[in-house]
């Protein structure tokens, strides 16, 4: 009874994950407009606190058929598929758009759209690359200042504290479910797919955080109570997954398919969408909801687009690896994306030197045929088992 209710719940995350437009059609019956919003280094919580519901953008598998007559053909795939979503009037059902400066592209695309766009409310907040650095605290409260204005006037609203601290309160038990969800899998491994994990923390950022809440605790009650690895399991390679944004999780589900079992992951959609760079014993009652906001989003875990000078992405792999007993890593990158592809050597040369075997997927969101990837996950499982 457990395991189909546990099915059951798991089939709703992955239904609300693949509405890659969640919200298109439903926006009739919603009481909250939706806000959009590319990174996990945006302030939702300003956006909550506003009344508004925060949507990631996480691209679709669609033609591109309107792009290229505003961005060039090598830019990345996620922000041509943002464009073209756009333009084709995919994202026509969004109040606002939100950016964060992160990579050249997203930045490219903030102001194509901006120009494009013009009666649209769309904001750039500019975050700082340094993130452990006392001016950096100073510089993004101002922004977050500058945002929440810029909000309150195209809203006609004003937001006060106590709507702040009612968001911060949301999102961080959010966040702390996560984190709980993520131990589960470390304990019992092989009882929750990677596919399913990705599907789940996807769904959270396109829905109500409220009620995604709600589902977290009734998953992780269901998991608790019935916590089983599938039988096979320890036959399977264990690998950690680490990469950018995987807004499909049909393609851990292809991972998975060739003889892998994921047991952790560092994706920018997995859990370095939740990761702090360290513990802080600071409360959100003991500093105004600005100031709590800005020390919340440096204190993220550093994605290749962000600097902190006590934390080391290999190093953190090499954790992940140990800590979860994984025998490799596989990649998952978007192509063309020179963050990350610049990451990617750095990590490779540190599991090399520790004798760990990793493999690098690049696919773009319009890949739909994954007959190679099988191919080279299947080899790349059957060399680790050898």
């Amino acid at each position: 009874m457990g395991e189909t209710k546990i099915e059951d719940l798991l089939l709703e995350f992955c239904n609300i994950s693949e509405d890659r437009c969640a919200g298109r059609e439903a926006q009739k019956t919603l009481p909250k407009k939706i806000f959009g919003y590319f990174c996990t280094y945006f302030p939702v919580e300003i956006v909550h606190a506003a009344g508004l519901l925060p949507m990631r953008i996480l691209g679709e598998r669609k033609s591109l058929v309107h792009v290229d007559a505003y961005l060039p053909s090598f830019g990345c795939s996620f922000v041509r598929t943002a464009m073209e979503l756009v333009l084709d009037g995919s994202l026509d059902h969004l109040s606002g758009v939100g950016f964060s400066h992160t990579c050249d592209s997203i930045q490219v695309l903030s102001g194509v759209w901006s120009t494009v766009f013009k009666n649209q409310f769309v904001t750039n907040i500019i975050f700082p690359s340094k993130l452990n650095d006392p001016a950096s605290f100073r510089f993004l409260l101002r922004e977050l200042e500058l945002f929440k204005k810029s909000l309150e006037e195209f809203l006609d609203i004003s937001i006060g504290e106590e709507q702040l601290r009612n968001s911060i309160h949301v999102y961080q038990k959010k966040r702390s479910l996560l984190n709980d969800l993520y131990g589960l899998r470390k304990r019992y491994s092989g009882s929750l797919k990677g596919s399913d994990i990705l599907s789940v923390v996807n769904s959270g950022m396109l829905m109500d955080p409220e009620h995604h809440n709600r589902m977290l605790e009734q998953l992780l009650d269901l998991v608790k109570e019935s916590a089983a690895p599938e039988e096979d399991w320890q036959s399977r390679a264990k690998v950690v997954l680490a990469g950018n944004i995987c807004a499909f999780p049909d393609i851990v589900k292809i991972i998975e398919d060739s003889g892998a079992v994921v047991v952790d992951d560092l994706l920018c959609t997995g859990a370095r969408s939740f990761m702090r760079a360290a513990d802080s014993h600071e409360s959100a009652e003991e500093t105004d909801a600005l100031s709590y906001i800005a020390g919340l989003y440096l204190n993220k875990f550093p994605c290749p687009a962000k600097y902190h000078s006590e934390i080391k992405r290999d190093e953190a792999l090499l954790a992940s690896v140990e800590d979860s007993g994984a025998e490799g890593v596989i990649f998952l990158l978007i192509r063309l994306c020179d963050p990350y592809a610049h990451d990617y050597t750095l990590l490779k040369k540190t599991l090399v030197k520790k004798g760990c075997p990793s493999l690098v997927v690049e696919y773009e969101q319009q890949t739909s045929s994954f007959e190679q990837i099988q191919t080279r996950v299947g080899a790349f499982v059957e060399s680790i088992k050898r």
